[in-house]
């Protein structure tokens, strides 16, 4: 379903394991964390609605190996750590840690992906408004 895009437009990452941090996609409000903790929902100063999903089906985990430190409401900054995500838990449920930043509402919006970053930092644009 996240490969078609169907939530919205979407970029994958597959994270360096060794950086346990989870870091914040935009300038916002955080409008969600998932009681699993798998997932983050953002707004951003515009009103583009951004999820981060770390790993593939980590629901299944039930919060195991997530720490978030945000919560609904919160307001934070690009490149902001909002928590850290346990990296071999995820690997010993044989799970994928890729992890996807989706603009759920990118319908309302023209999102140019920024394909080909093959280094990417917690300030990296990834995908951008052509309002």
């Amino acid at each position: 379903m996240m490969a078609q895009e169907v939530m919205g437009k979407s970029v994958a990452v597959m994270p360096d394991e060794t950086d346990s941090q989870i870091y914040a996609p935009v300038d916002g409000k955080v409008t969600m964390v998932a009681d699993t903790k798998h997932a983050v929902g953002f707004q951003d100063e515009i009103g583009e609605e951004v999820l981060v999903h770390i790993g593939v089906d980590t629901v299944k985990l039930n919060g195991k190996g997530f720490e978030i430190n945000v919560q609904a409401g919160d307001q934070v900054h690009q490149g902001d750590v909002i928590g850290k995500v346990d990296w071999s838990v995820i690997r010993e449920a044989q799970l994928a840690p890729v992890t996807l930043t989706i603009i759920t509402n990118s319908g309302d919006y023209q999102v140019d992906k920024k394909i080909g970053q093959t280094d990417v930092q917690a300030t990296s644009i990834l995908m951008e408004n052509q309002r």
